[in-house]
């Protein structure tokens, strides 16, 4: 599967570790739906401790969704890998999951464990597929590159700025800092923000994701950057979110569309790529701890 330098929330590659070894168990766990977050609220999620973590021996998951566990114990780049099968509502329980880990177990060891689990205490059922999947291609607009190359030297400790025109402060360490206005403008500060890099998902490489998350998209995509640009690069971007209480359709957002283009230089192509998935077959509630 061809991929160039994906940012955030791109996908490389697939991996489902070793699934089948069944004597790979946690020592202790439970598994139970979460109660913290009542119909209609969002309460974020927290995913605490494990091989490489500062508590490998335990993990401690609180208001977790079937994706976000899935995209961990199967290795996946991005949870909307996770897809359902016939039926929807898979998806609609949150979870609470605590384990104690084996001493010295792998990251991989880790993963089997949790399948292991989930197959045991919501008798999971998954397959693999290949479909096509809604993605924004980022790549450089026909009137050019607007954005400036930072001065910032990679690896330079990153100091705090303070706020600039209306433009929020970025905290010292940080790429970029975005606020939503009450009259709707989301605006959008970085610095030394590189557009690509290696290995995806290390410090730095969120160009355009907290854009994506942060509401300007009907609902959150898979970036892939088509840009083939190498530097850091310093900019501003105001523009104007509907405030609905749902998603707003994409008509409602091409004042955000139009200011990537204007005021960055870049674009967002709206298409479909195939890409492997995990479809989830069956899960049910859980089982006796």
């Amino acid at each position: 599967m061809k991929r160039a330098a994906i940012a955030a929330l791109a996908l490389c590659g697939f991996a489902f570790g070793q699934a089948g070894d069944s004597k790979l168990m946690f020592d202790v766990a439970s598994v139970k739906l979460s109660k913290l977050a009542p119909p209609g609220q969002f309460i974020p999620a927290r995913m605490a401790g494990g091989p490489g973590t500062n508590d490998p021996a335990q993990i401690h998951w609180e208001n977790v969704s079937l994706r976000s566990v899935l995209q961990r114990a199967y290795g996946l780049k991005d949870f909307r890998q996770v897809v359902a099968g016939k039926d929807p509502s898979v998806f609609a329980a949150y979870y609470d999951i605590v384990a104690n880990v084996p001493a010295g177990a792998t990251k991989d060891q880790f993963n089997v464990m949790m399948q292991n689990l989930l197959t045991q205490r919501i008798k999971l059922a998954v397959h693999r597929d290949v479909r096509p999947i809604p993605i924004y291609q980022l790549v450089v607009a026909k009137g050019g590159l607007k954005m400036k190359e930072s001065p910032d030297s990679p690896g330079k400790p990153l100091d705090a700025l303070p706020a600039e025109k209306g433009f929020p402060a970025i905290a010292a360490g940080r790429n970029a800092s975005w606020t939503r206005t009450r009259d709707g403008h989301l605006l959008f500060r970085a610095r030394a923000l590189p557009v690509s890099c290696e290995p995806i998902g290390a410090p730095g490489c969120e160009f355009m994701s907290p854009l994506l998350i942060g509401g300007i998209t009907p609902e959150p995509r898979i970036l892939e950057n088509k840009t083939g640009l190498a530097g850091r690069y310093d900019f501003t971007l105001d523009c104007t979110i509907p405030d609905k209480p749902a998603a707003p359709a994409a008509d409602d957002l091409s004042d955000c569309f139009n200011a990537i283009e204007q005021q960055l230089g870049l674009k967002l192509v709206d298409t479909k790529e195939p890409m492997d998935v995990l479809v989830v077959d069956r899960v049910e509630n859980p089982v006796e701890n």
